[in-house]
């Protein structure tokens, strides 16, 4: 019995190597994922500060701040307590978003926009942002107050280990 060899021919050869790497680049390309945004849930602590400019001149305060902050997806809800001294002061829970970056954006809750307090009257929120970041969270807030005069607030919290 004699058996017949076939020699490949010099396109049969470039077909044979251009199949070979397309399927080279098939497997090893995995498919493109969109990134996710950060795991940011936790409780963060440290003080928020709030820096007050009026007519009867300019002050500072420091409570302390501890937030809860809870996460599914890119979905966000944060609400927490303030500490001055011996009072507490619950925080509205805020619901937003987070993107890659770790920058929050509200969509519902909290108390950016416009408020009606008792002692400064009627307060408008001028500026606000969360930017969370590694194990922190950047807090920033400038309002516009009826008789308190401008009012900014800003802290940097540490997540409290798991």
């Amino acid at each position: 019995m004699s058996s017949i060899q076939i020699m490949p021919t010099r396109s049969a050869s470039r077909l044979a190597s251009l199949l070979m790497l397309l399927f080279l680049t098939q497997t090893s390309c995995s498919p493109s994922r969109e990134p996710s945004p950060p795991d940011v849930e936790g409780i963060y602590t440290g003080d928020l500060v709030y820096r007050v400019s009026s007519v009867n001149g300019r002050f500072v305060v420091a409570p302390k701040l501890r937030m809860s902050v809870v996460q599914i997806g890119a979905m966000v809800t944060a609400a927490g307590t303030l500490t001055f001294d011996d009072w507490v002061l619950d925080l509205p829970a805020i619901t937003g978003e987070i993107n890659i970056t770790g920058f929050f954006t509200a969509t519902a809750g909290g108390s950016v926009g416009e408020y009606r307090d008792p002692n400064c009257g009627q307060f408008t929120t001028t500026g606000a942002s969360m930017v969370f970041s590694g194990e922190t969270l950047r807090v920033r807030e400038t309002y516009v107050t009826e008789w308190c005069g401008d009012i900014s607030a800003s802290g940097l919290f540490a997540r409290e280990s798991q």
